[in-house]
């Protein structure tokens, strides 16, 4: 009796603790073959693919010593505003301040898209700009939710 007692009280708080996971974690992806899954899938009009390197060709807003890695595809030319962005930073902190940049940068596109090439304001409309774990996520694609869902299942692990 006392030894069914002494382990359910090392049992119960691990069981307990084992729910309290708020689901940001994310399994630890390659963040170029993240955005290659997604542009298989939807692809990008005159598509460049560029890294960490270049992120200030994206936004040069982000702070790239908050970031480990990345990788983004966006039409070359600028006449869509299709973009996918996966940029593995190095704390969820920092994945939050990252999304910051993102967002506004989402912002932008819209109001400069708004005037420019009005039939293609769908792709920010629905844009999914969102943060998981150590990752920041920017998706503006022909197909938003497809995208989300080929990135979710990669950091699902």
């Amino acid at each position: 009796m006392k030894i069914t007692k002494t382990i359910a009280s090392l049992l119960i708080p691990a069981i307990l603790l084992s729910g309290c996971s708020d689901g940001s974690s994310a399994a630890d992806i390659d963040p170029s073959e993240a955005v290659q899954a997604v542009l298989a899938e939807t692809p990008i009009s005159s598509g460049i693919e560029r890294g960490k390197e270049d992120l200030d060709i994206f936004d040069d807003d982000i702070d790239a010593s908050l970031v480990e890695s990345a990788s983004y595809s966006l039409c070359a030319s600028g006449a869509y505003p299709d973009a996918v962005a996966v940029i593995k930073c190095t704390s969820a902190e920092a994945a939050g301040e990252v999304l910051t940049v993102l967002q506004a940068h989402l912002d932008e596109q819209k109001e400069l898209y708004e005037t420019y090439t009005p039939d293609e304001m769908y792709k920010l409309e629905g844009a999914k700009v969102y943060s998981k774990g150590n990752y920041a996520i920017y998706i503006a694609v022909s197909d938003n939710d497809k995208a989300q869902e080929i990135i979710d299942g990669r950091l699902a692990g």
